[in-house]
């Protein structure tokens, strides 16, 4: 048998997002006989102590600035010293970091993941495109670059001007068993404040403008017209979650809109919703999306990105215009008006993730590149 390949994976977050989670589901779903990971993420999370939570190996990495010589310098030392075969990153500024020590060390094979376009993320444009451009400029330095989309595929090659032949498409996948849940819906809806019989819209996401937490409130107003016991539950922290209190109670809905912060018992919480919302300006392939589905909940969605690969409209959930607080309502009464539909829509959308989108595909596809790229000539197994 073949030694593991000897793996880096390096990330500039340590908060909850789609790289944490999908970092965890390496360590879980992967073969430590194929594969040997250590990890490098900063220690300002709760990322690292979940990993050493599953028996990884954590180093502590500190980017200090959009270009940090002191943390290329610690990744090419620690790269030397280790022997790695893979170096795979994570988002803009782990990959141009990465890429750069990786290479300097003379590793021989670079990967990295891009989970969403760098125009989605909350800064400024001019910004943006210092990040694209620094995305652009190291790719040459990367052995294959992942997408989580198809969409996101097509921005690397069209916008960032990316060879086609490095861009590979691994779109994400969940883990069965954080769809588990512990409580009764009676008892979570009790525990939230929230009666049994009132229906019940939920959103997951981090409180940004790219999540369009903002859309979902404005929505909410004609839906509480027509359901006046109607309530929002928002499940996440971010910078903006004291406009959107503000906003919520300029729209006089105060006390039915319910900020929940961040919570570790999504699937429960899932579970007494009646419809997942996401509401969101852009997405690569939201995680949050794939659990409610998984879940078998009604899901109404903008249009964008991923989202388009994995909701059949009108099969396995509603697809609405992306900005448009008016759609997002329309799509919530009537769905709040049709129970069976909803249940229908719930059905479909599990048996297509669970058939479609699971860690251990994500994990196998990605295992079986690195073996690829390491060495085209070694036999691909399956994970165990």
């Amino acid at each position: 048998m073949a030694e593991p390949i000897r793996v880096l994976q390096i990330m500039a977050d340590a908060q909850p997002g789609g790289g944490m989670t999908q970092m965890l589901q390496f360590v879980h779903w992967a073969d430590p006989n194929r594969v040997a990971w250590q990890f490098a993420v900063p220690d300002d999370g709760p990322l690292p102590d979940a990993l050493r939570a599953l028996g990884a190996r954590v180093h502590t990495l500190k980017i200090r600035s959009r270009f940090d010589f002191a943390a290329i310098r610690w990744i090419t030392k620690l790269c030397r010293e280790e022997q790695f075969q893979v170096v795979h990153s994570h988002n803009v500024r782990a990959n141009v970091h990465a890429r750069i020590g990786a290479v300097r060390a003379g590793v021989p094979v670079r990967v990295s993941t891009i989970h969403n376009s760098v125009f989605a993320y909350d800064v400024s444009f001019a910004k943006q495109r210092l990040y694209a451009a620094a995305e652009r400029r190291t790719a040459a330095w990367a052995t294959r670059i992942i997408a989580v989309s198809a969409g996101i595929a097509t921005e690397l090659i069209d916008r960032y001007g990316i060879n086609p032949e490095k861009v590979t498409v691994v779109p994400n996948g969940i883990d069965p068993d954080r769809l588990q849940t512990t409580r009764t819906p009676a008892a979570v809806r009790e525990e939230l404040g929230i009666d049994i019989s009132v229906p019940l819209v939920l959103q997951v996401g981090r409180l940004t403008s790219q999540k369009g937490f903002d859309l979902l409130i404005r929505a909410l107003v004609p839906v509480r017209q027509r359901y006046p016991d109607v309530q929002l539950l928002c499940i996440g922290e971010g910078p903006d979650r004291a406009p959107l209190e503000a906003l919520t109670a300029s729209c006089g809905l105060s006390d039915c809109v319910h900020f929940a912060g961040h919570r570790e018992d999504v699937a429960d919480l899932l579970t007494v919703a009646d419809i997942v919302a996401l509401a969101s300006r852009s997405e690569g392939m939201p995680y949050t999306l794939l659990e409610a589905m998984g879940m078998g909940r009604a899901v109404v969605a903008t249009r964008i990105g991923g989202i388009e690969e994995v909701i059949e409209d009108g099969t396995t959930g509603v697809l609405v215009p992306p900005e448009s607080a008016p759609a997002l309502a329309s799509a919530i009464m009537d769905l709040l008006a049709d129970s069976r539909r909803r249940e229908s829509l719930g059905d479909s959308a599990r048996e297509q993730v669970m058939q479609y989108f699971t860690a251990e595909a994500t994990v196998r596809a990605v295992v079986a590149l690195y073996e690829e790229l390491v060495d085209p000539e070694r036999d691909s197994e399956t994970i165990s």
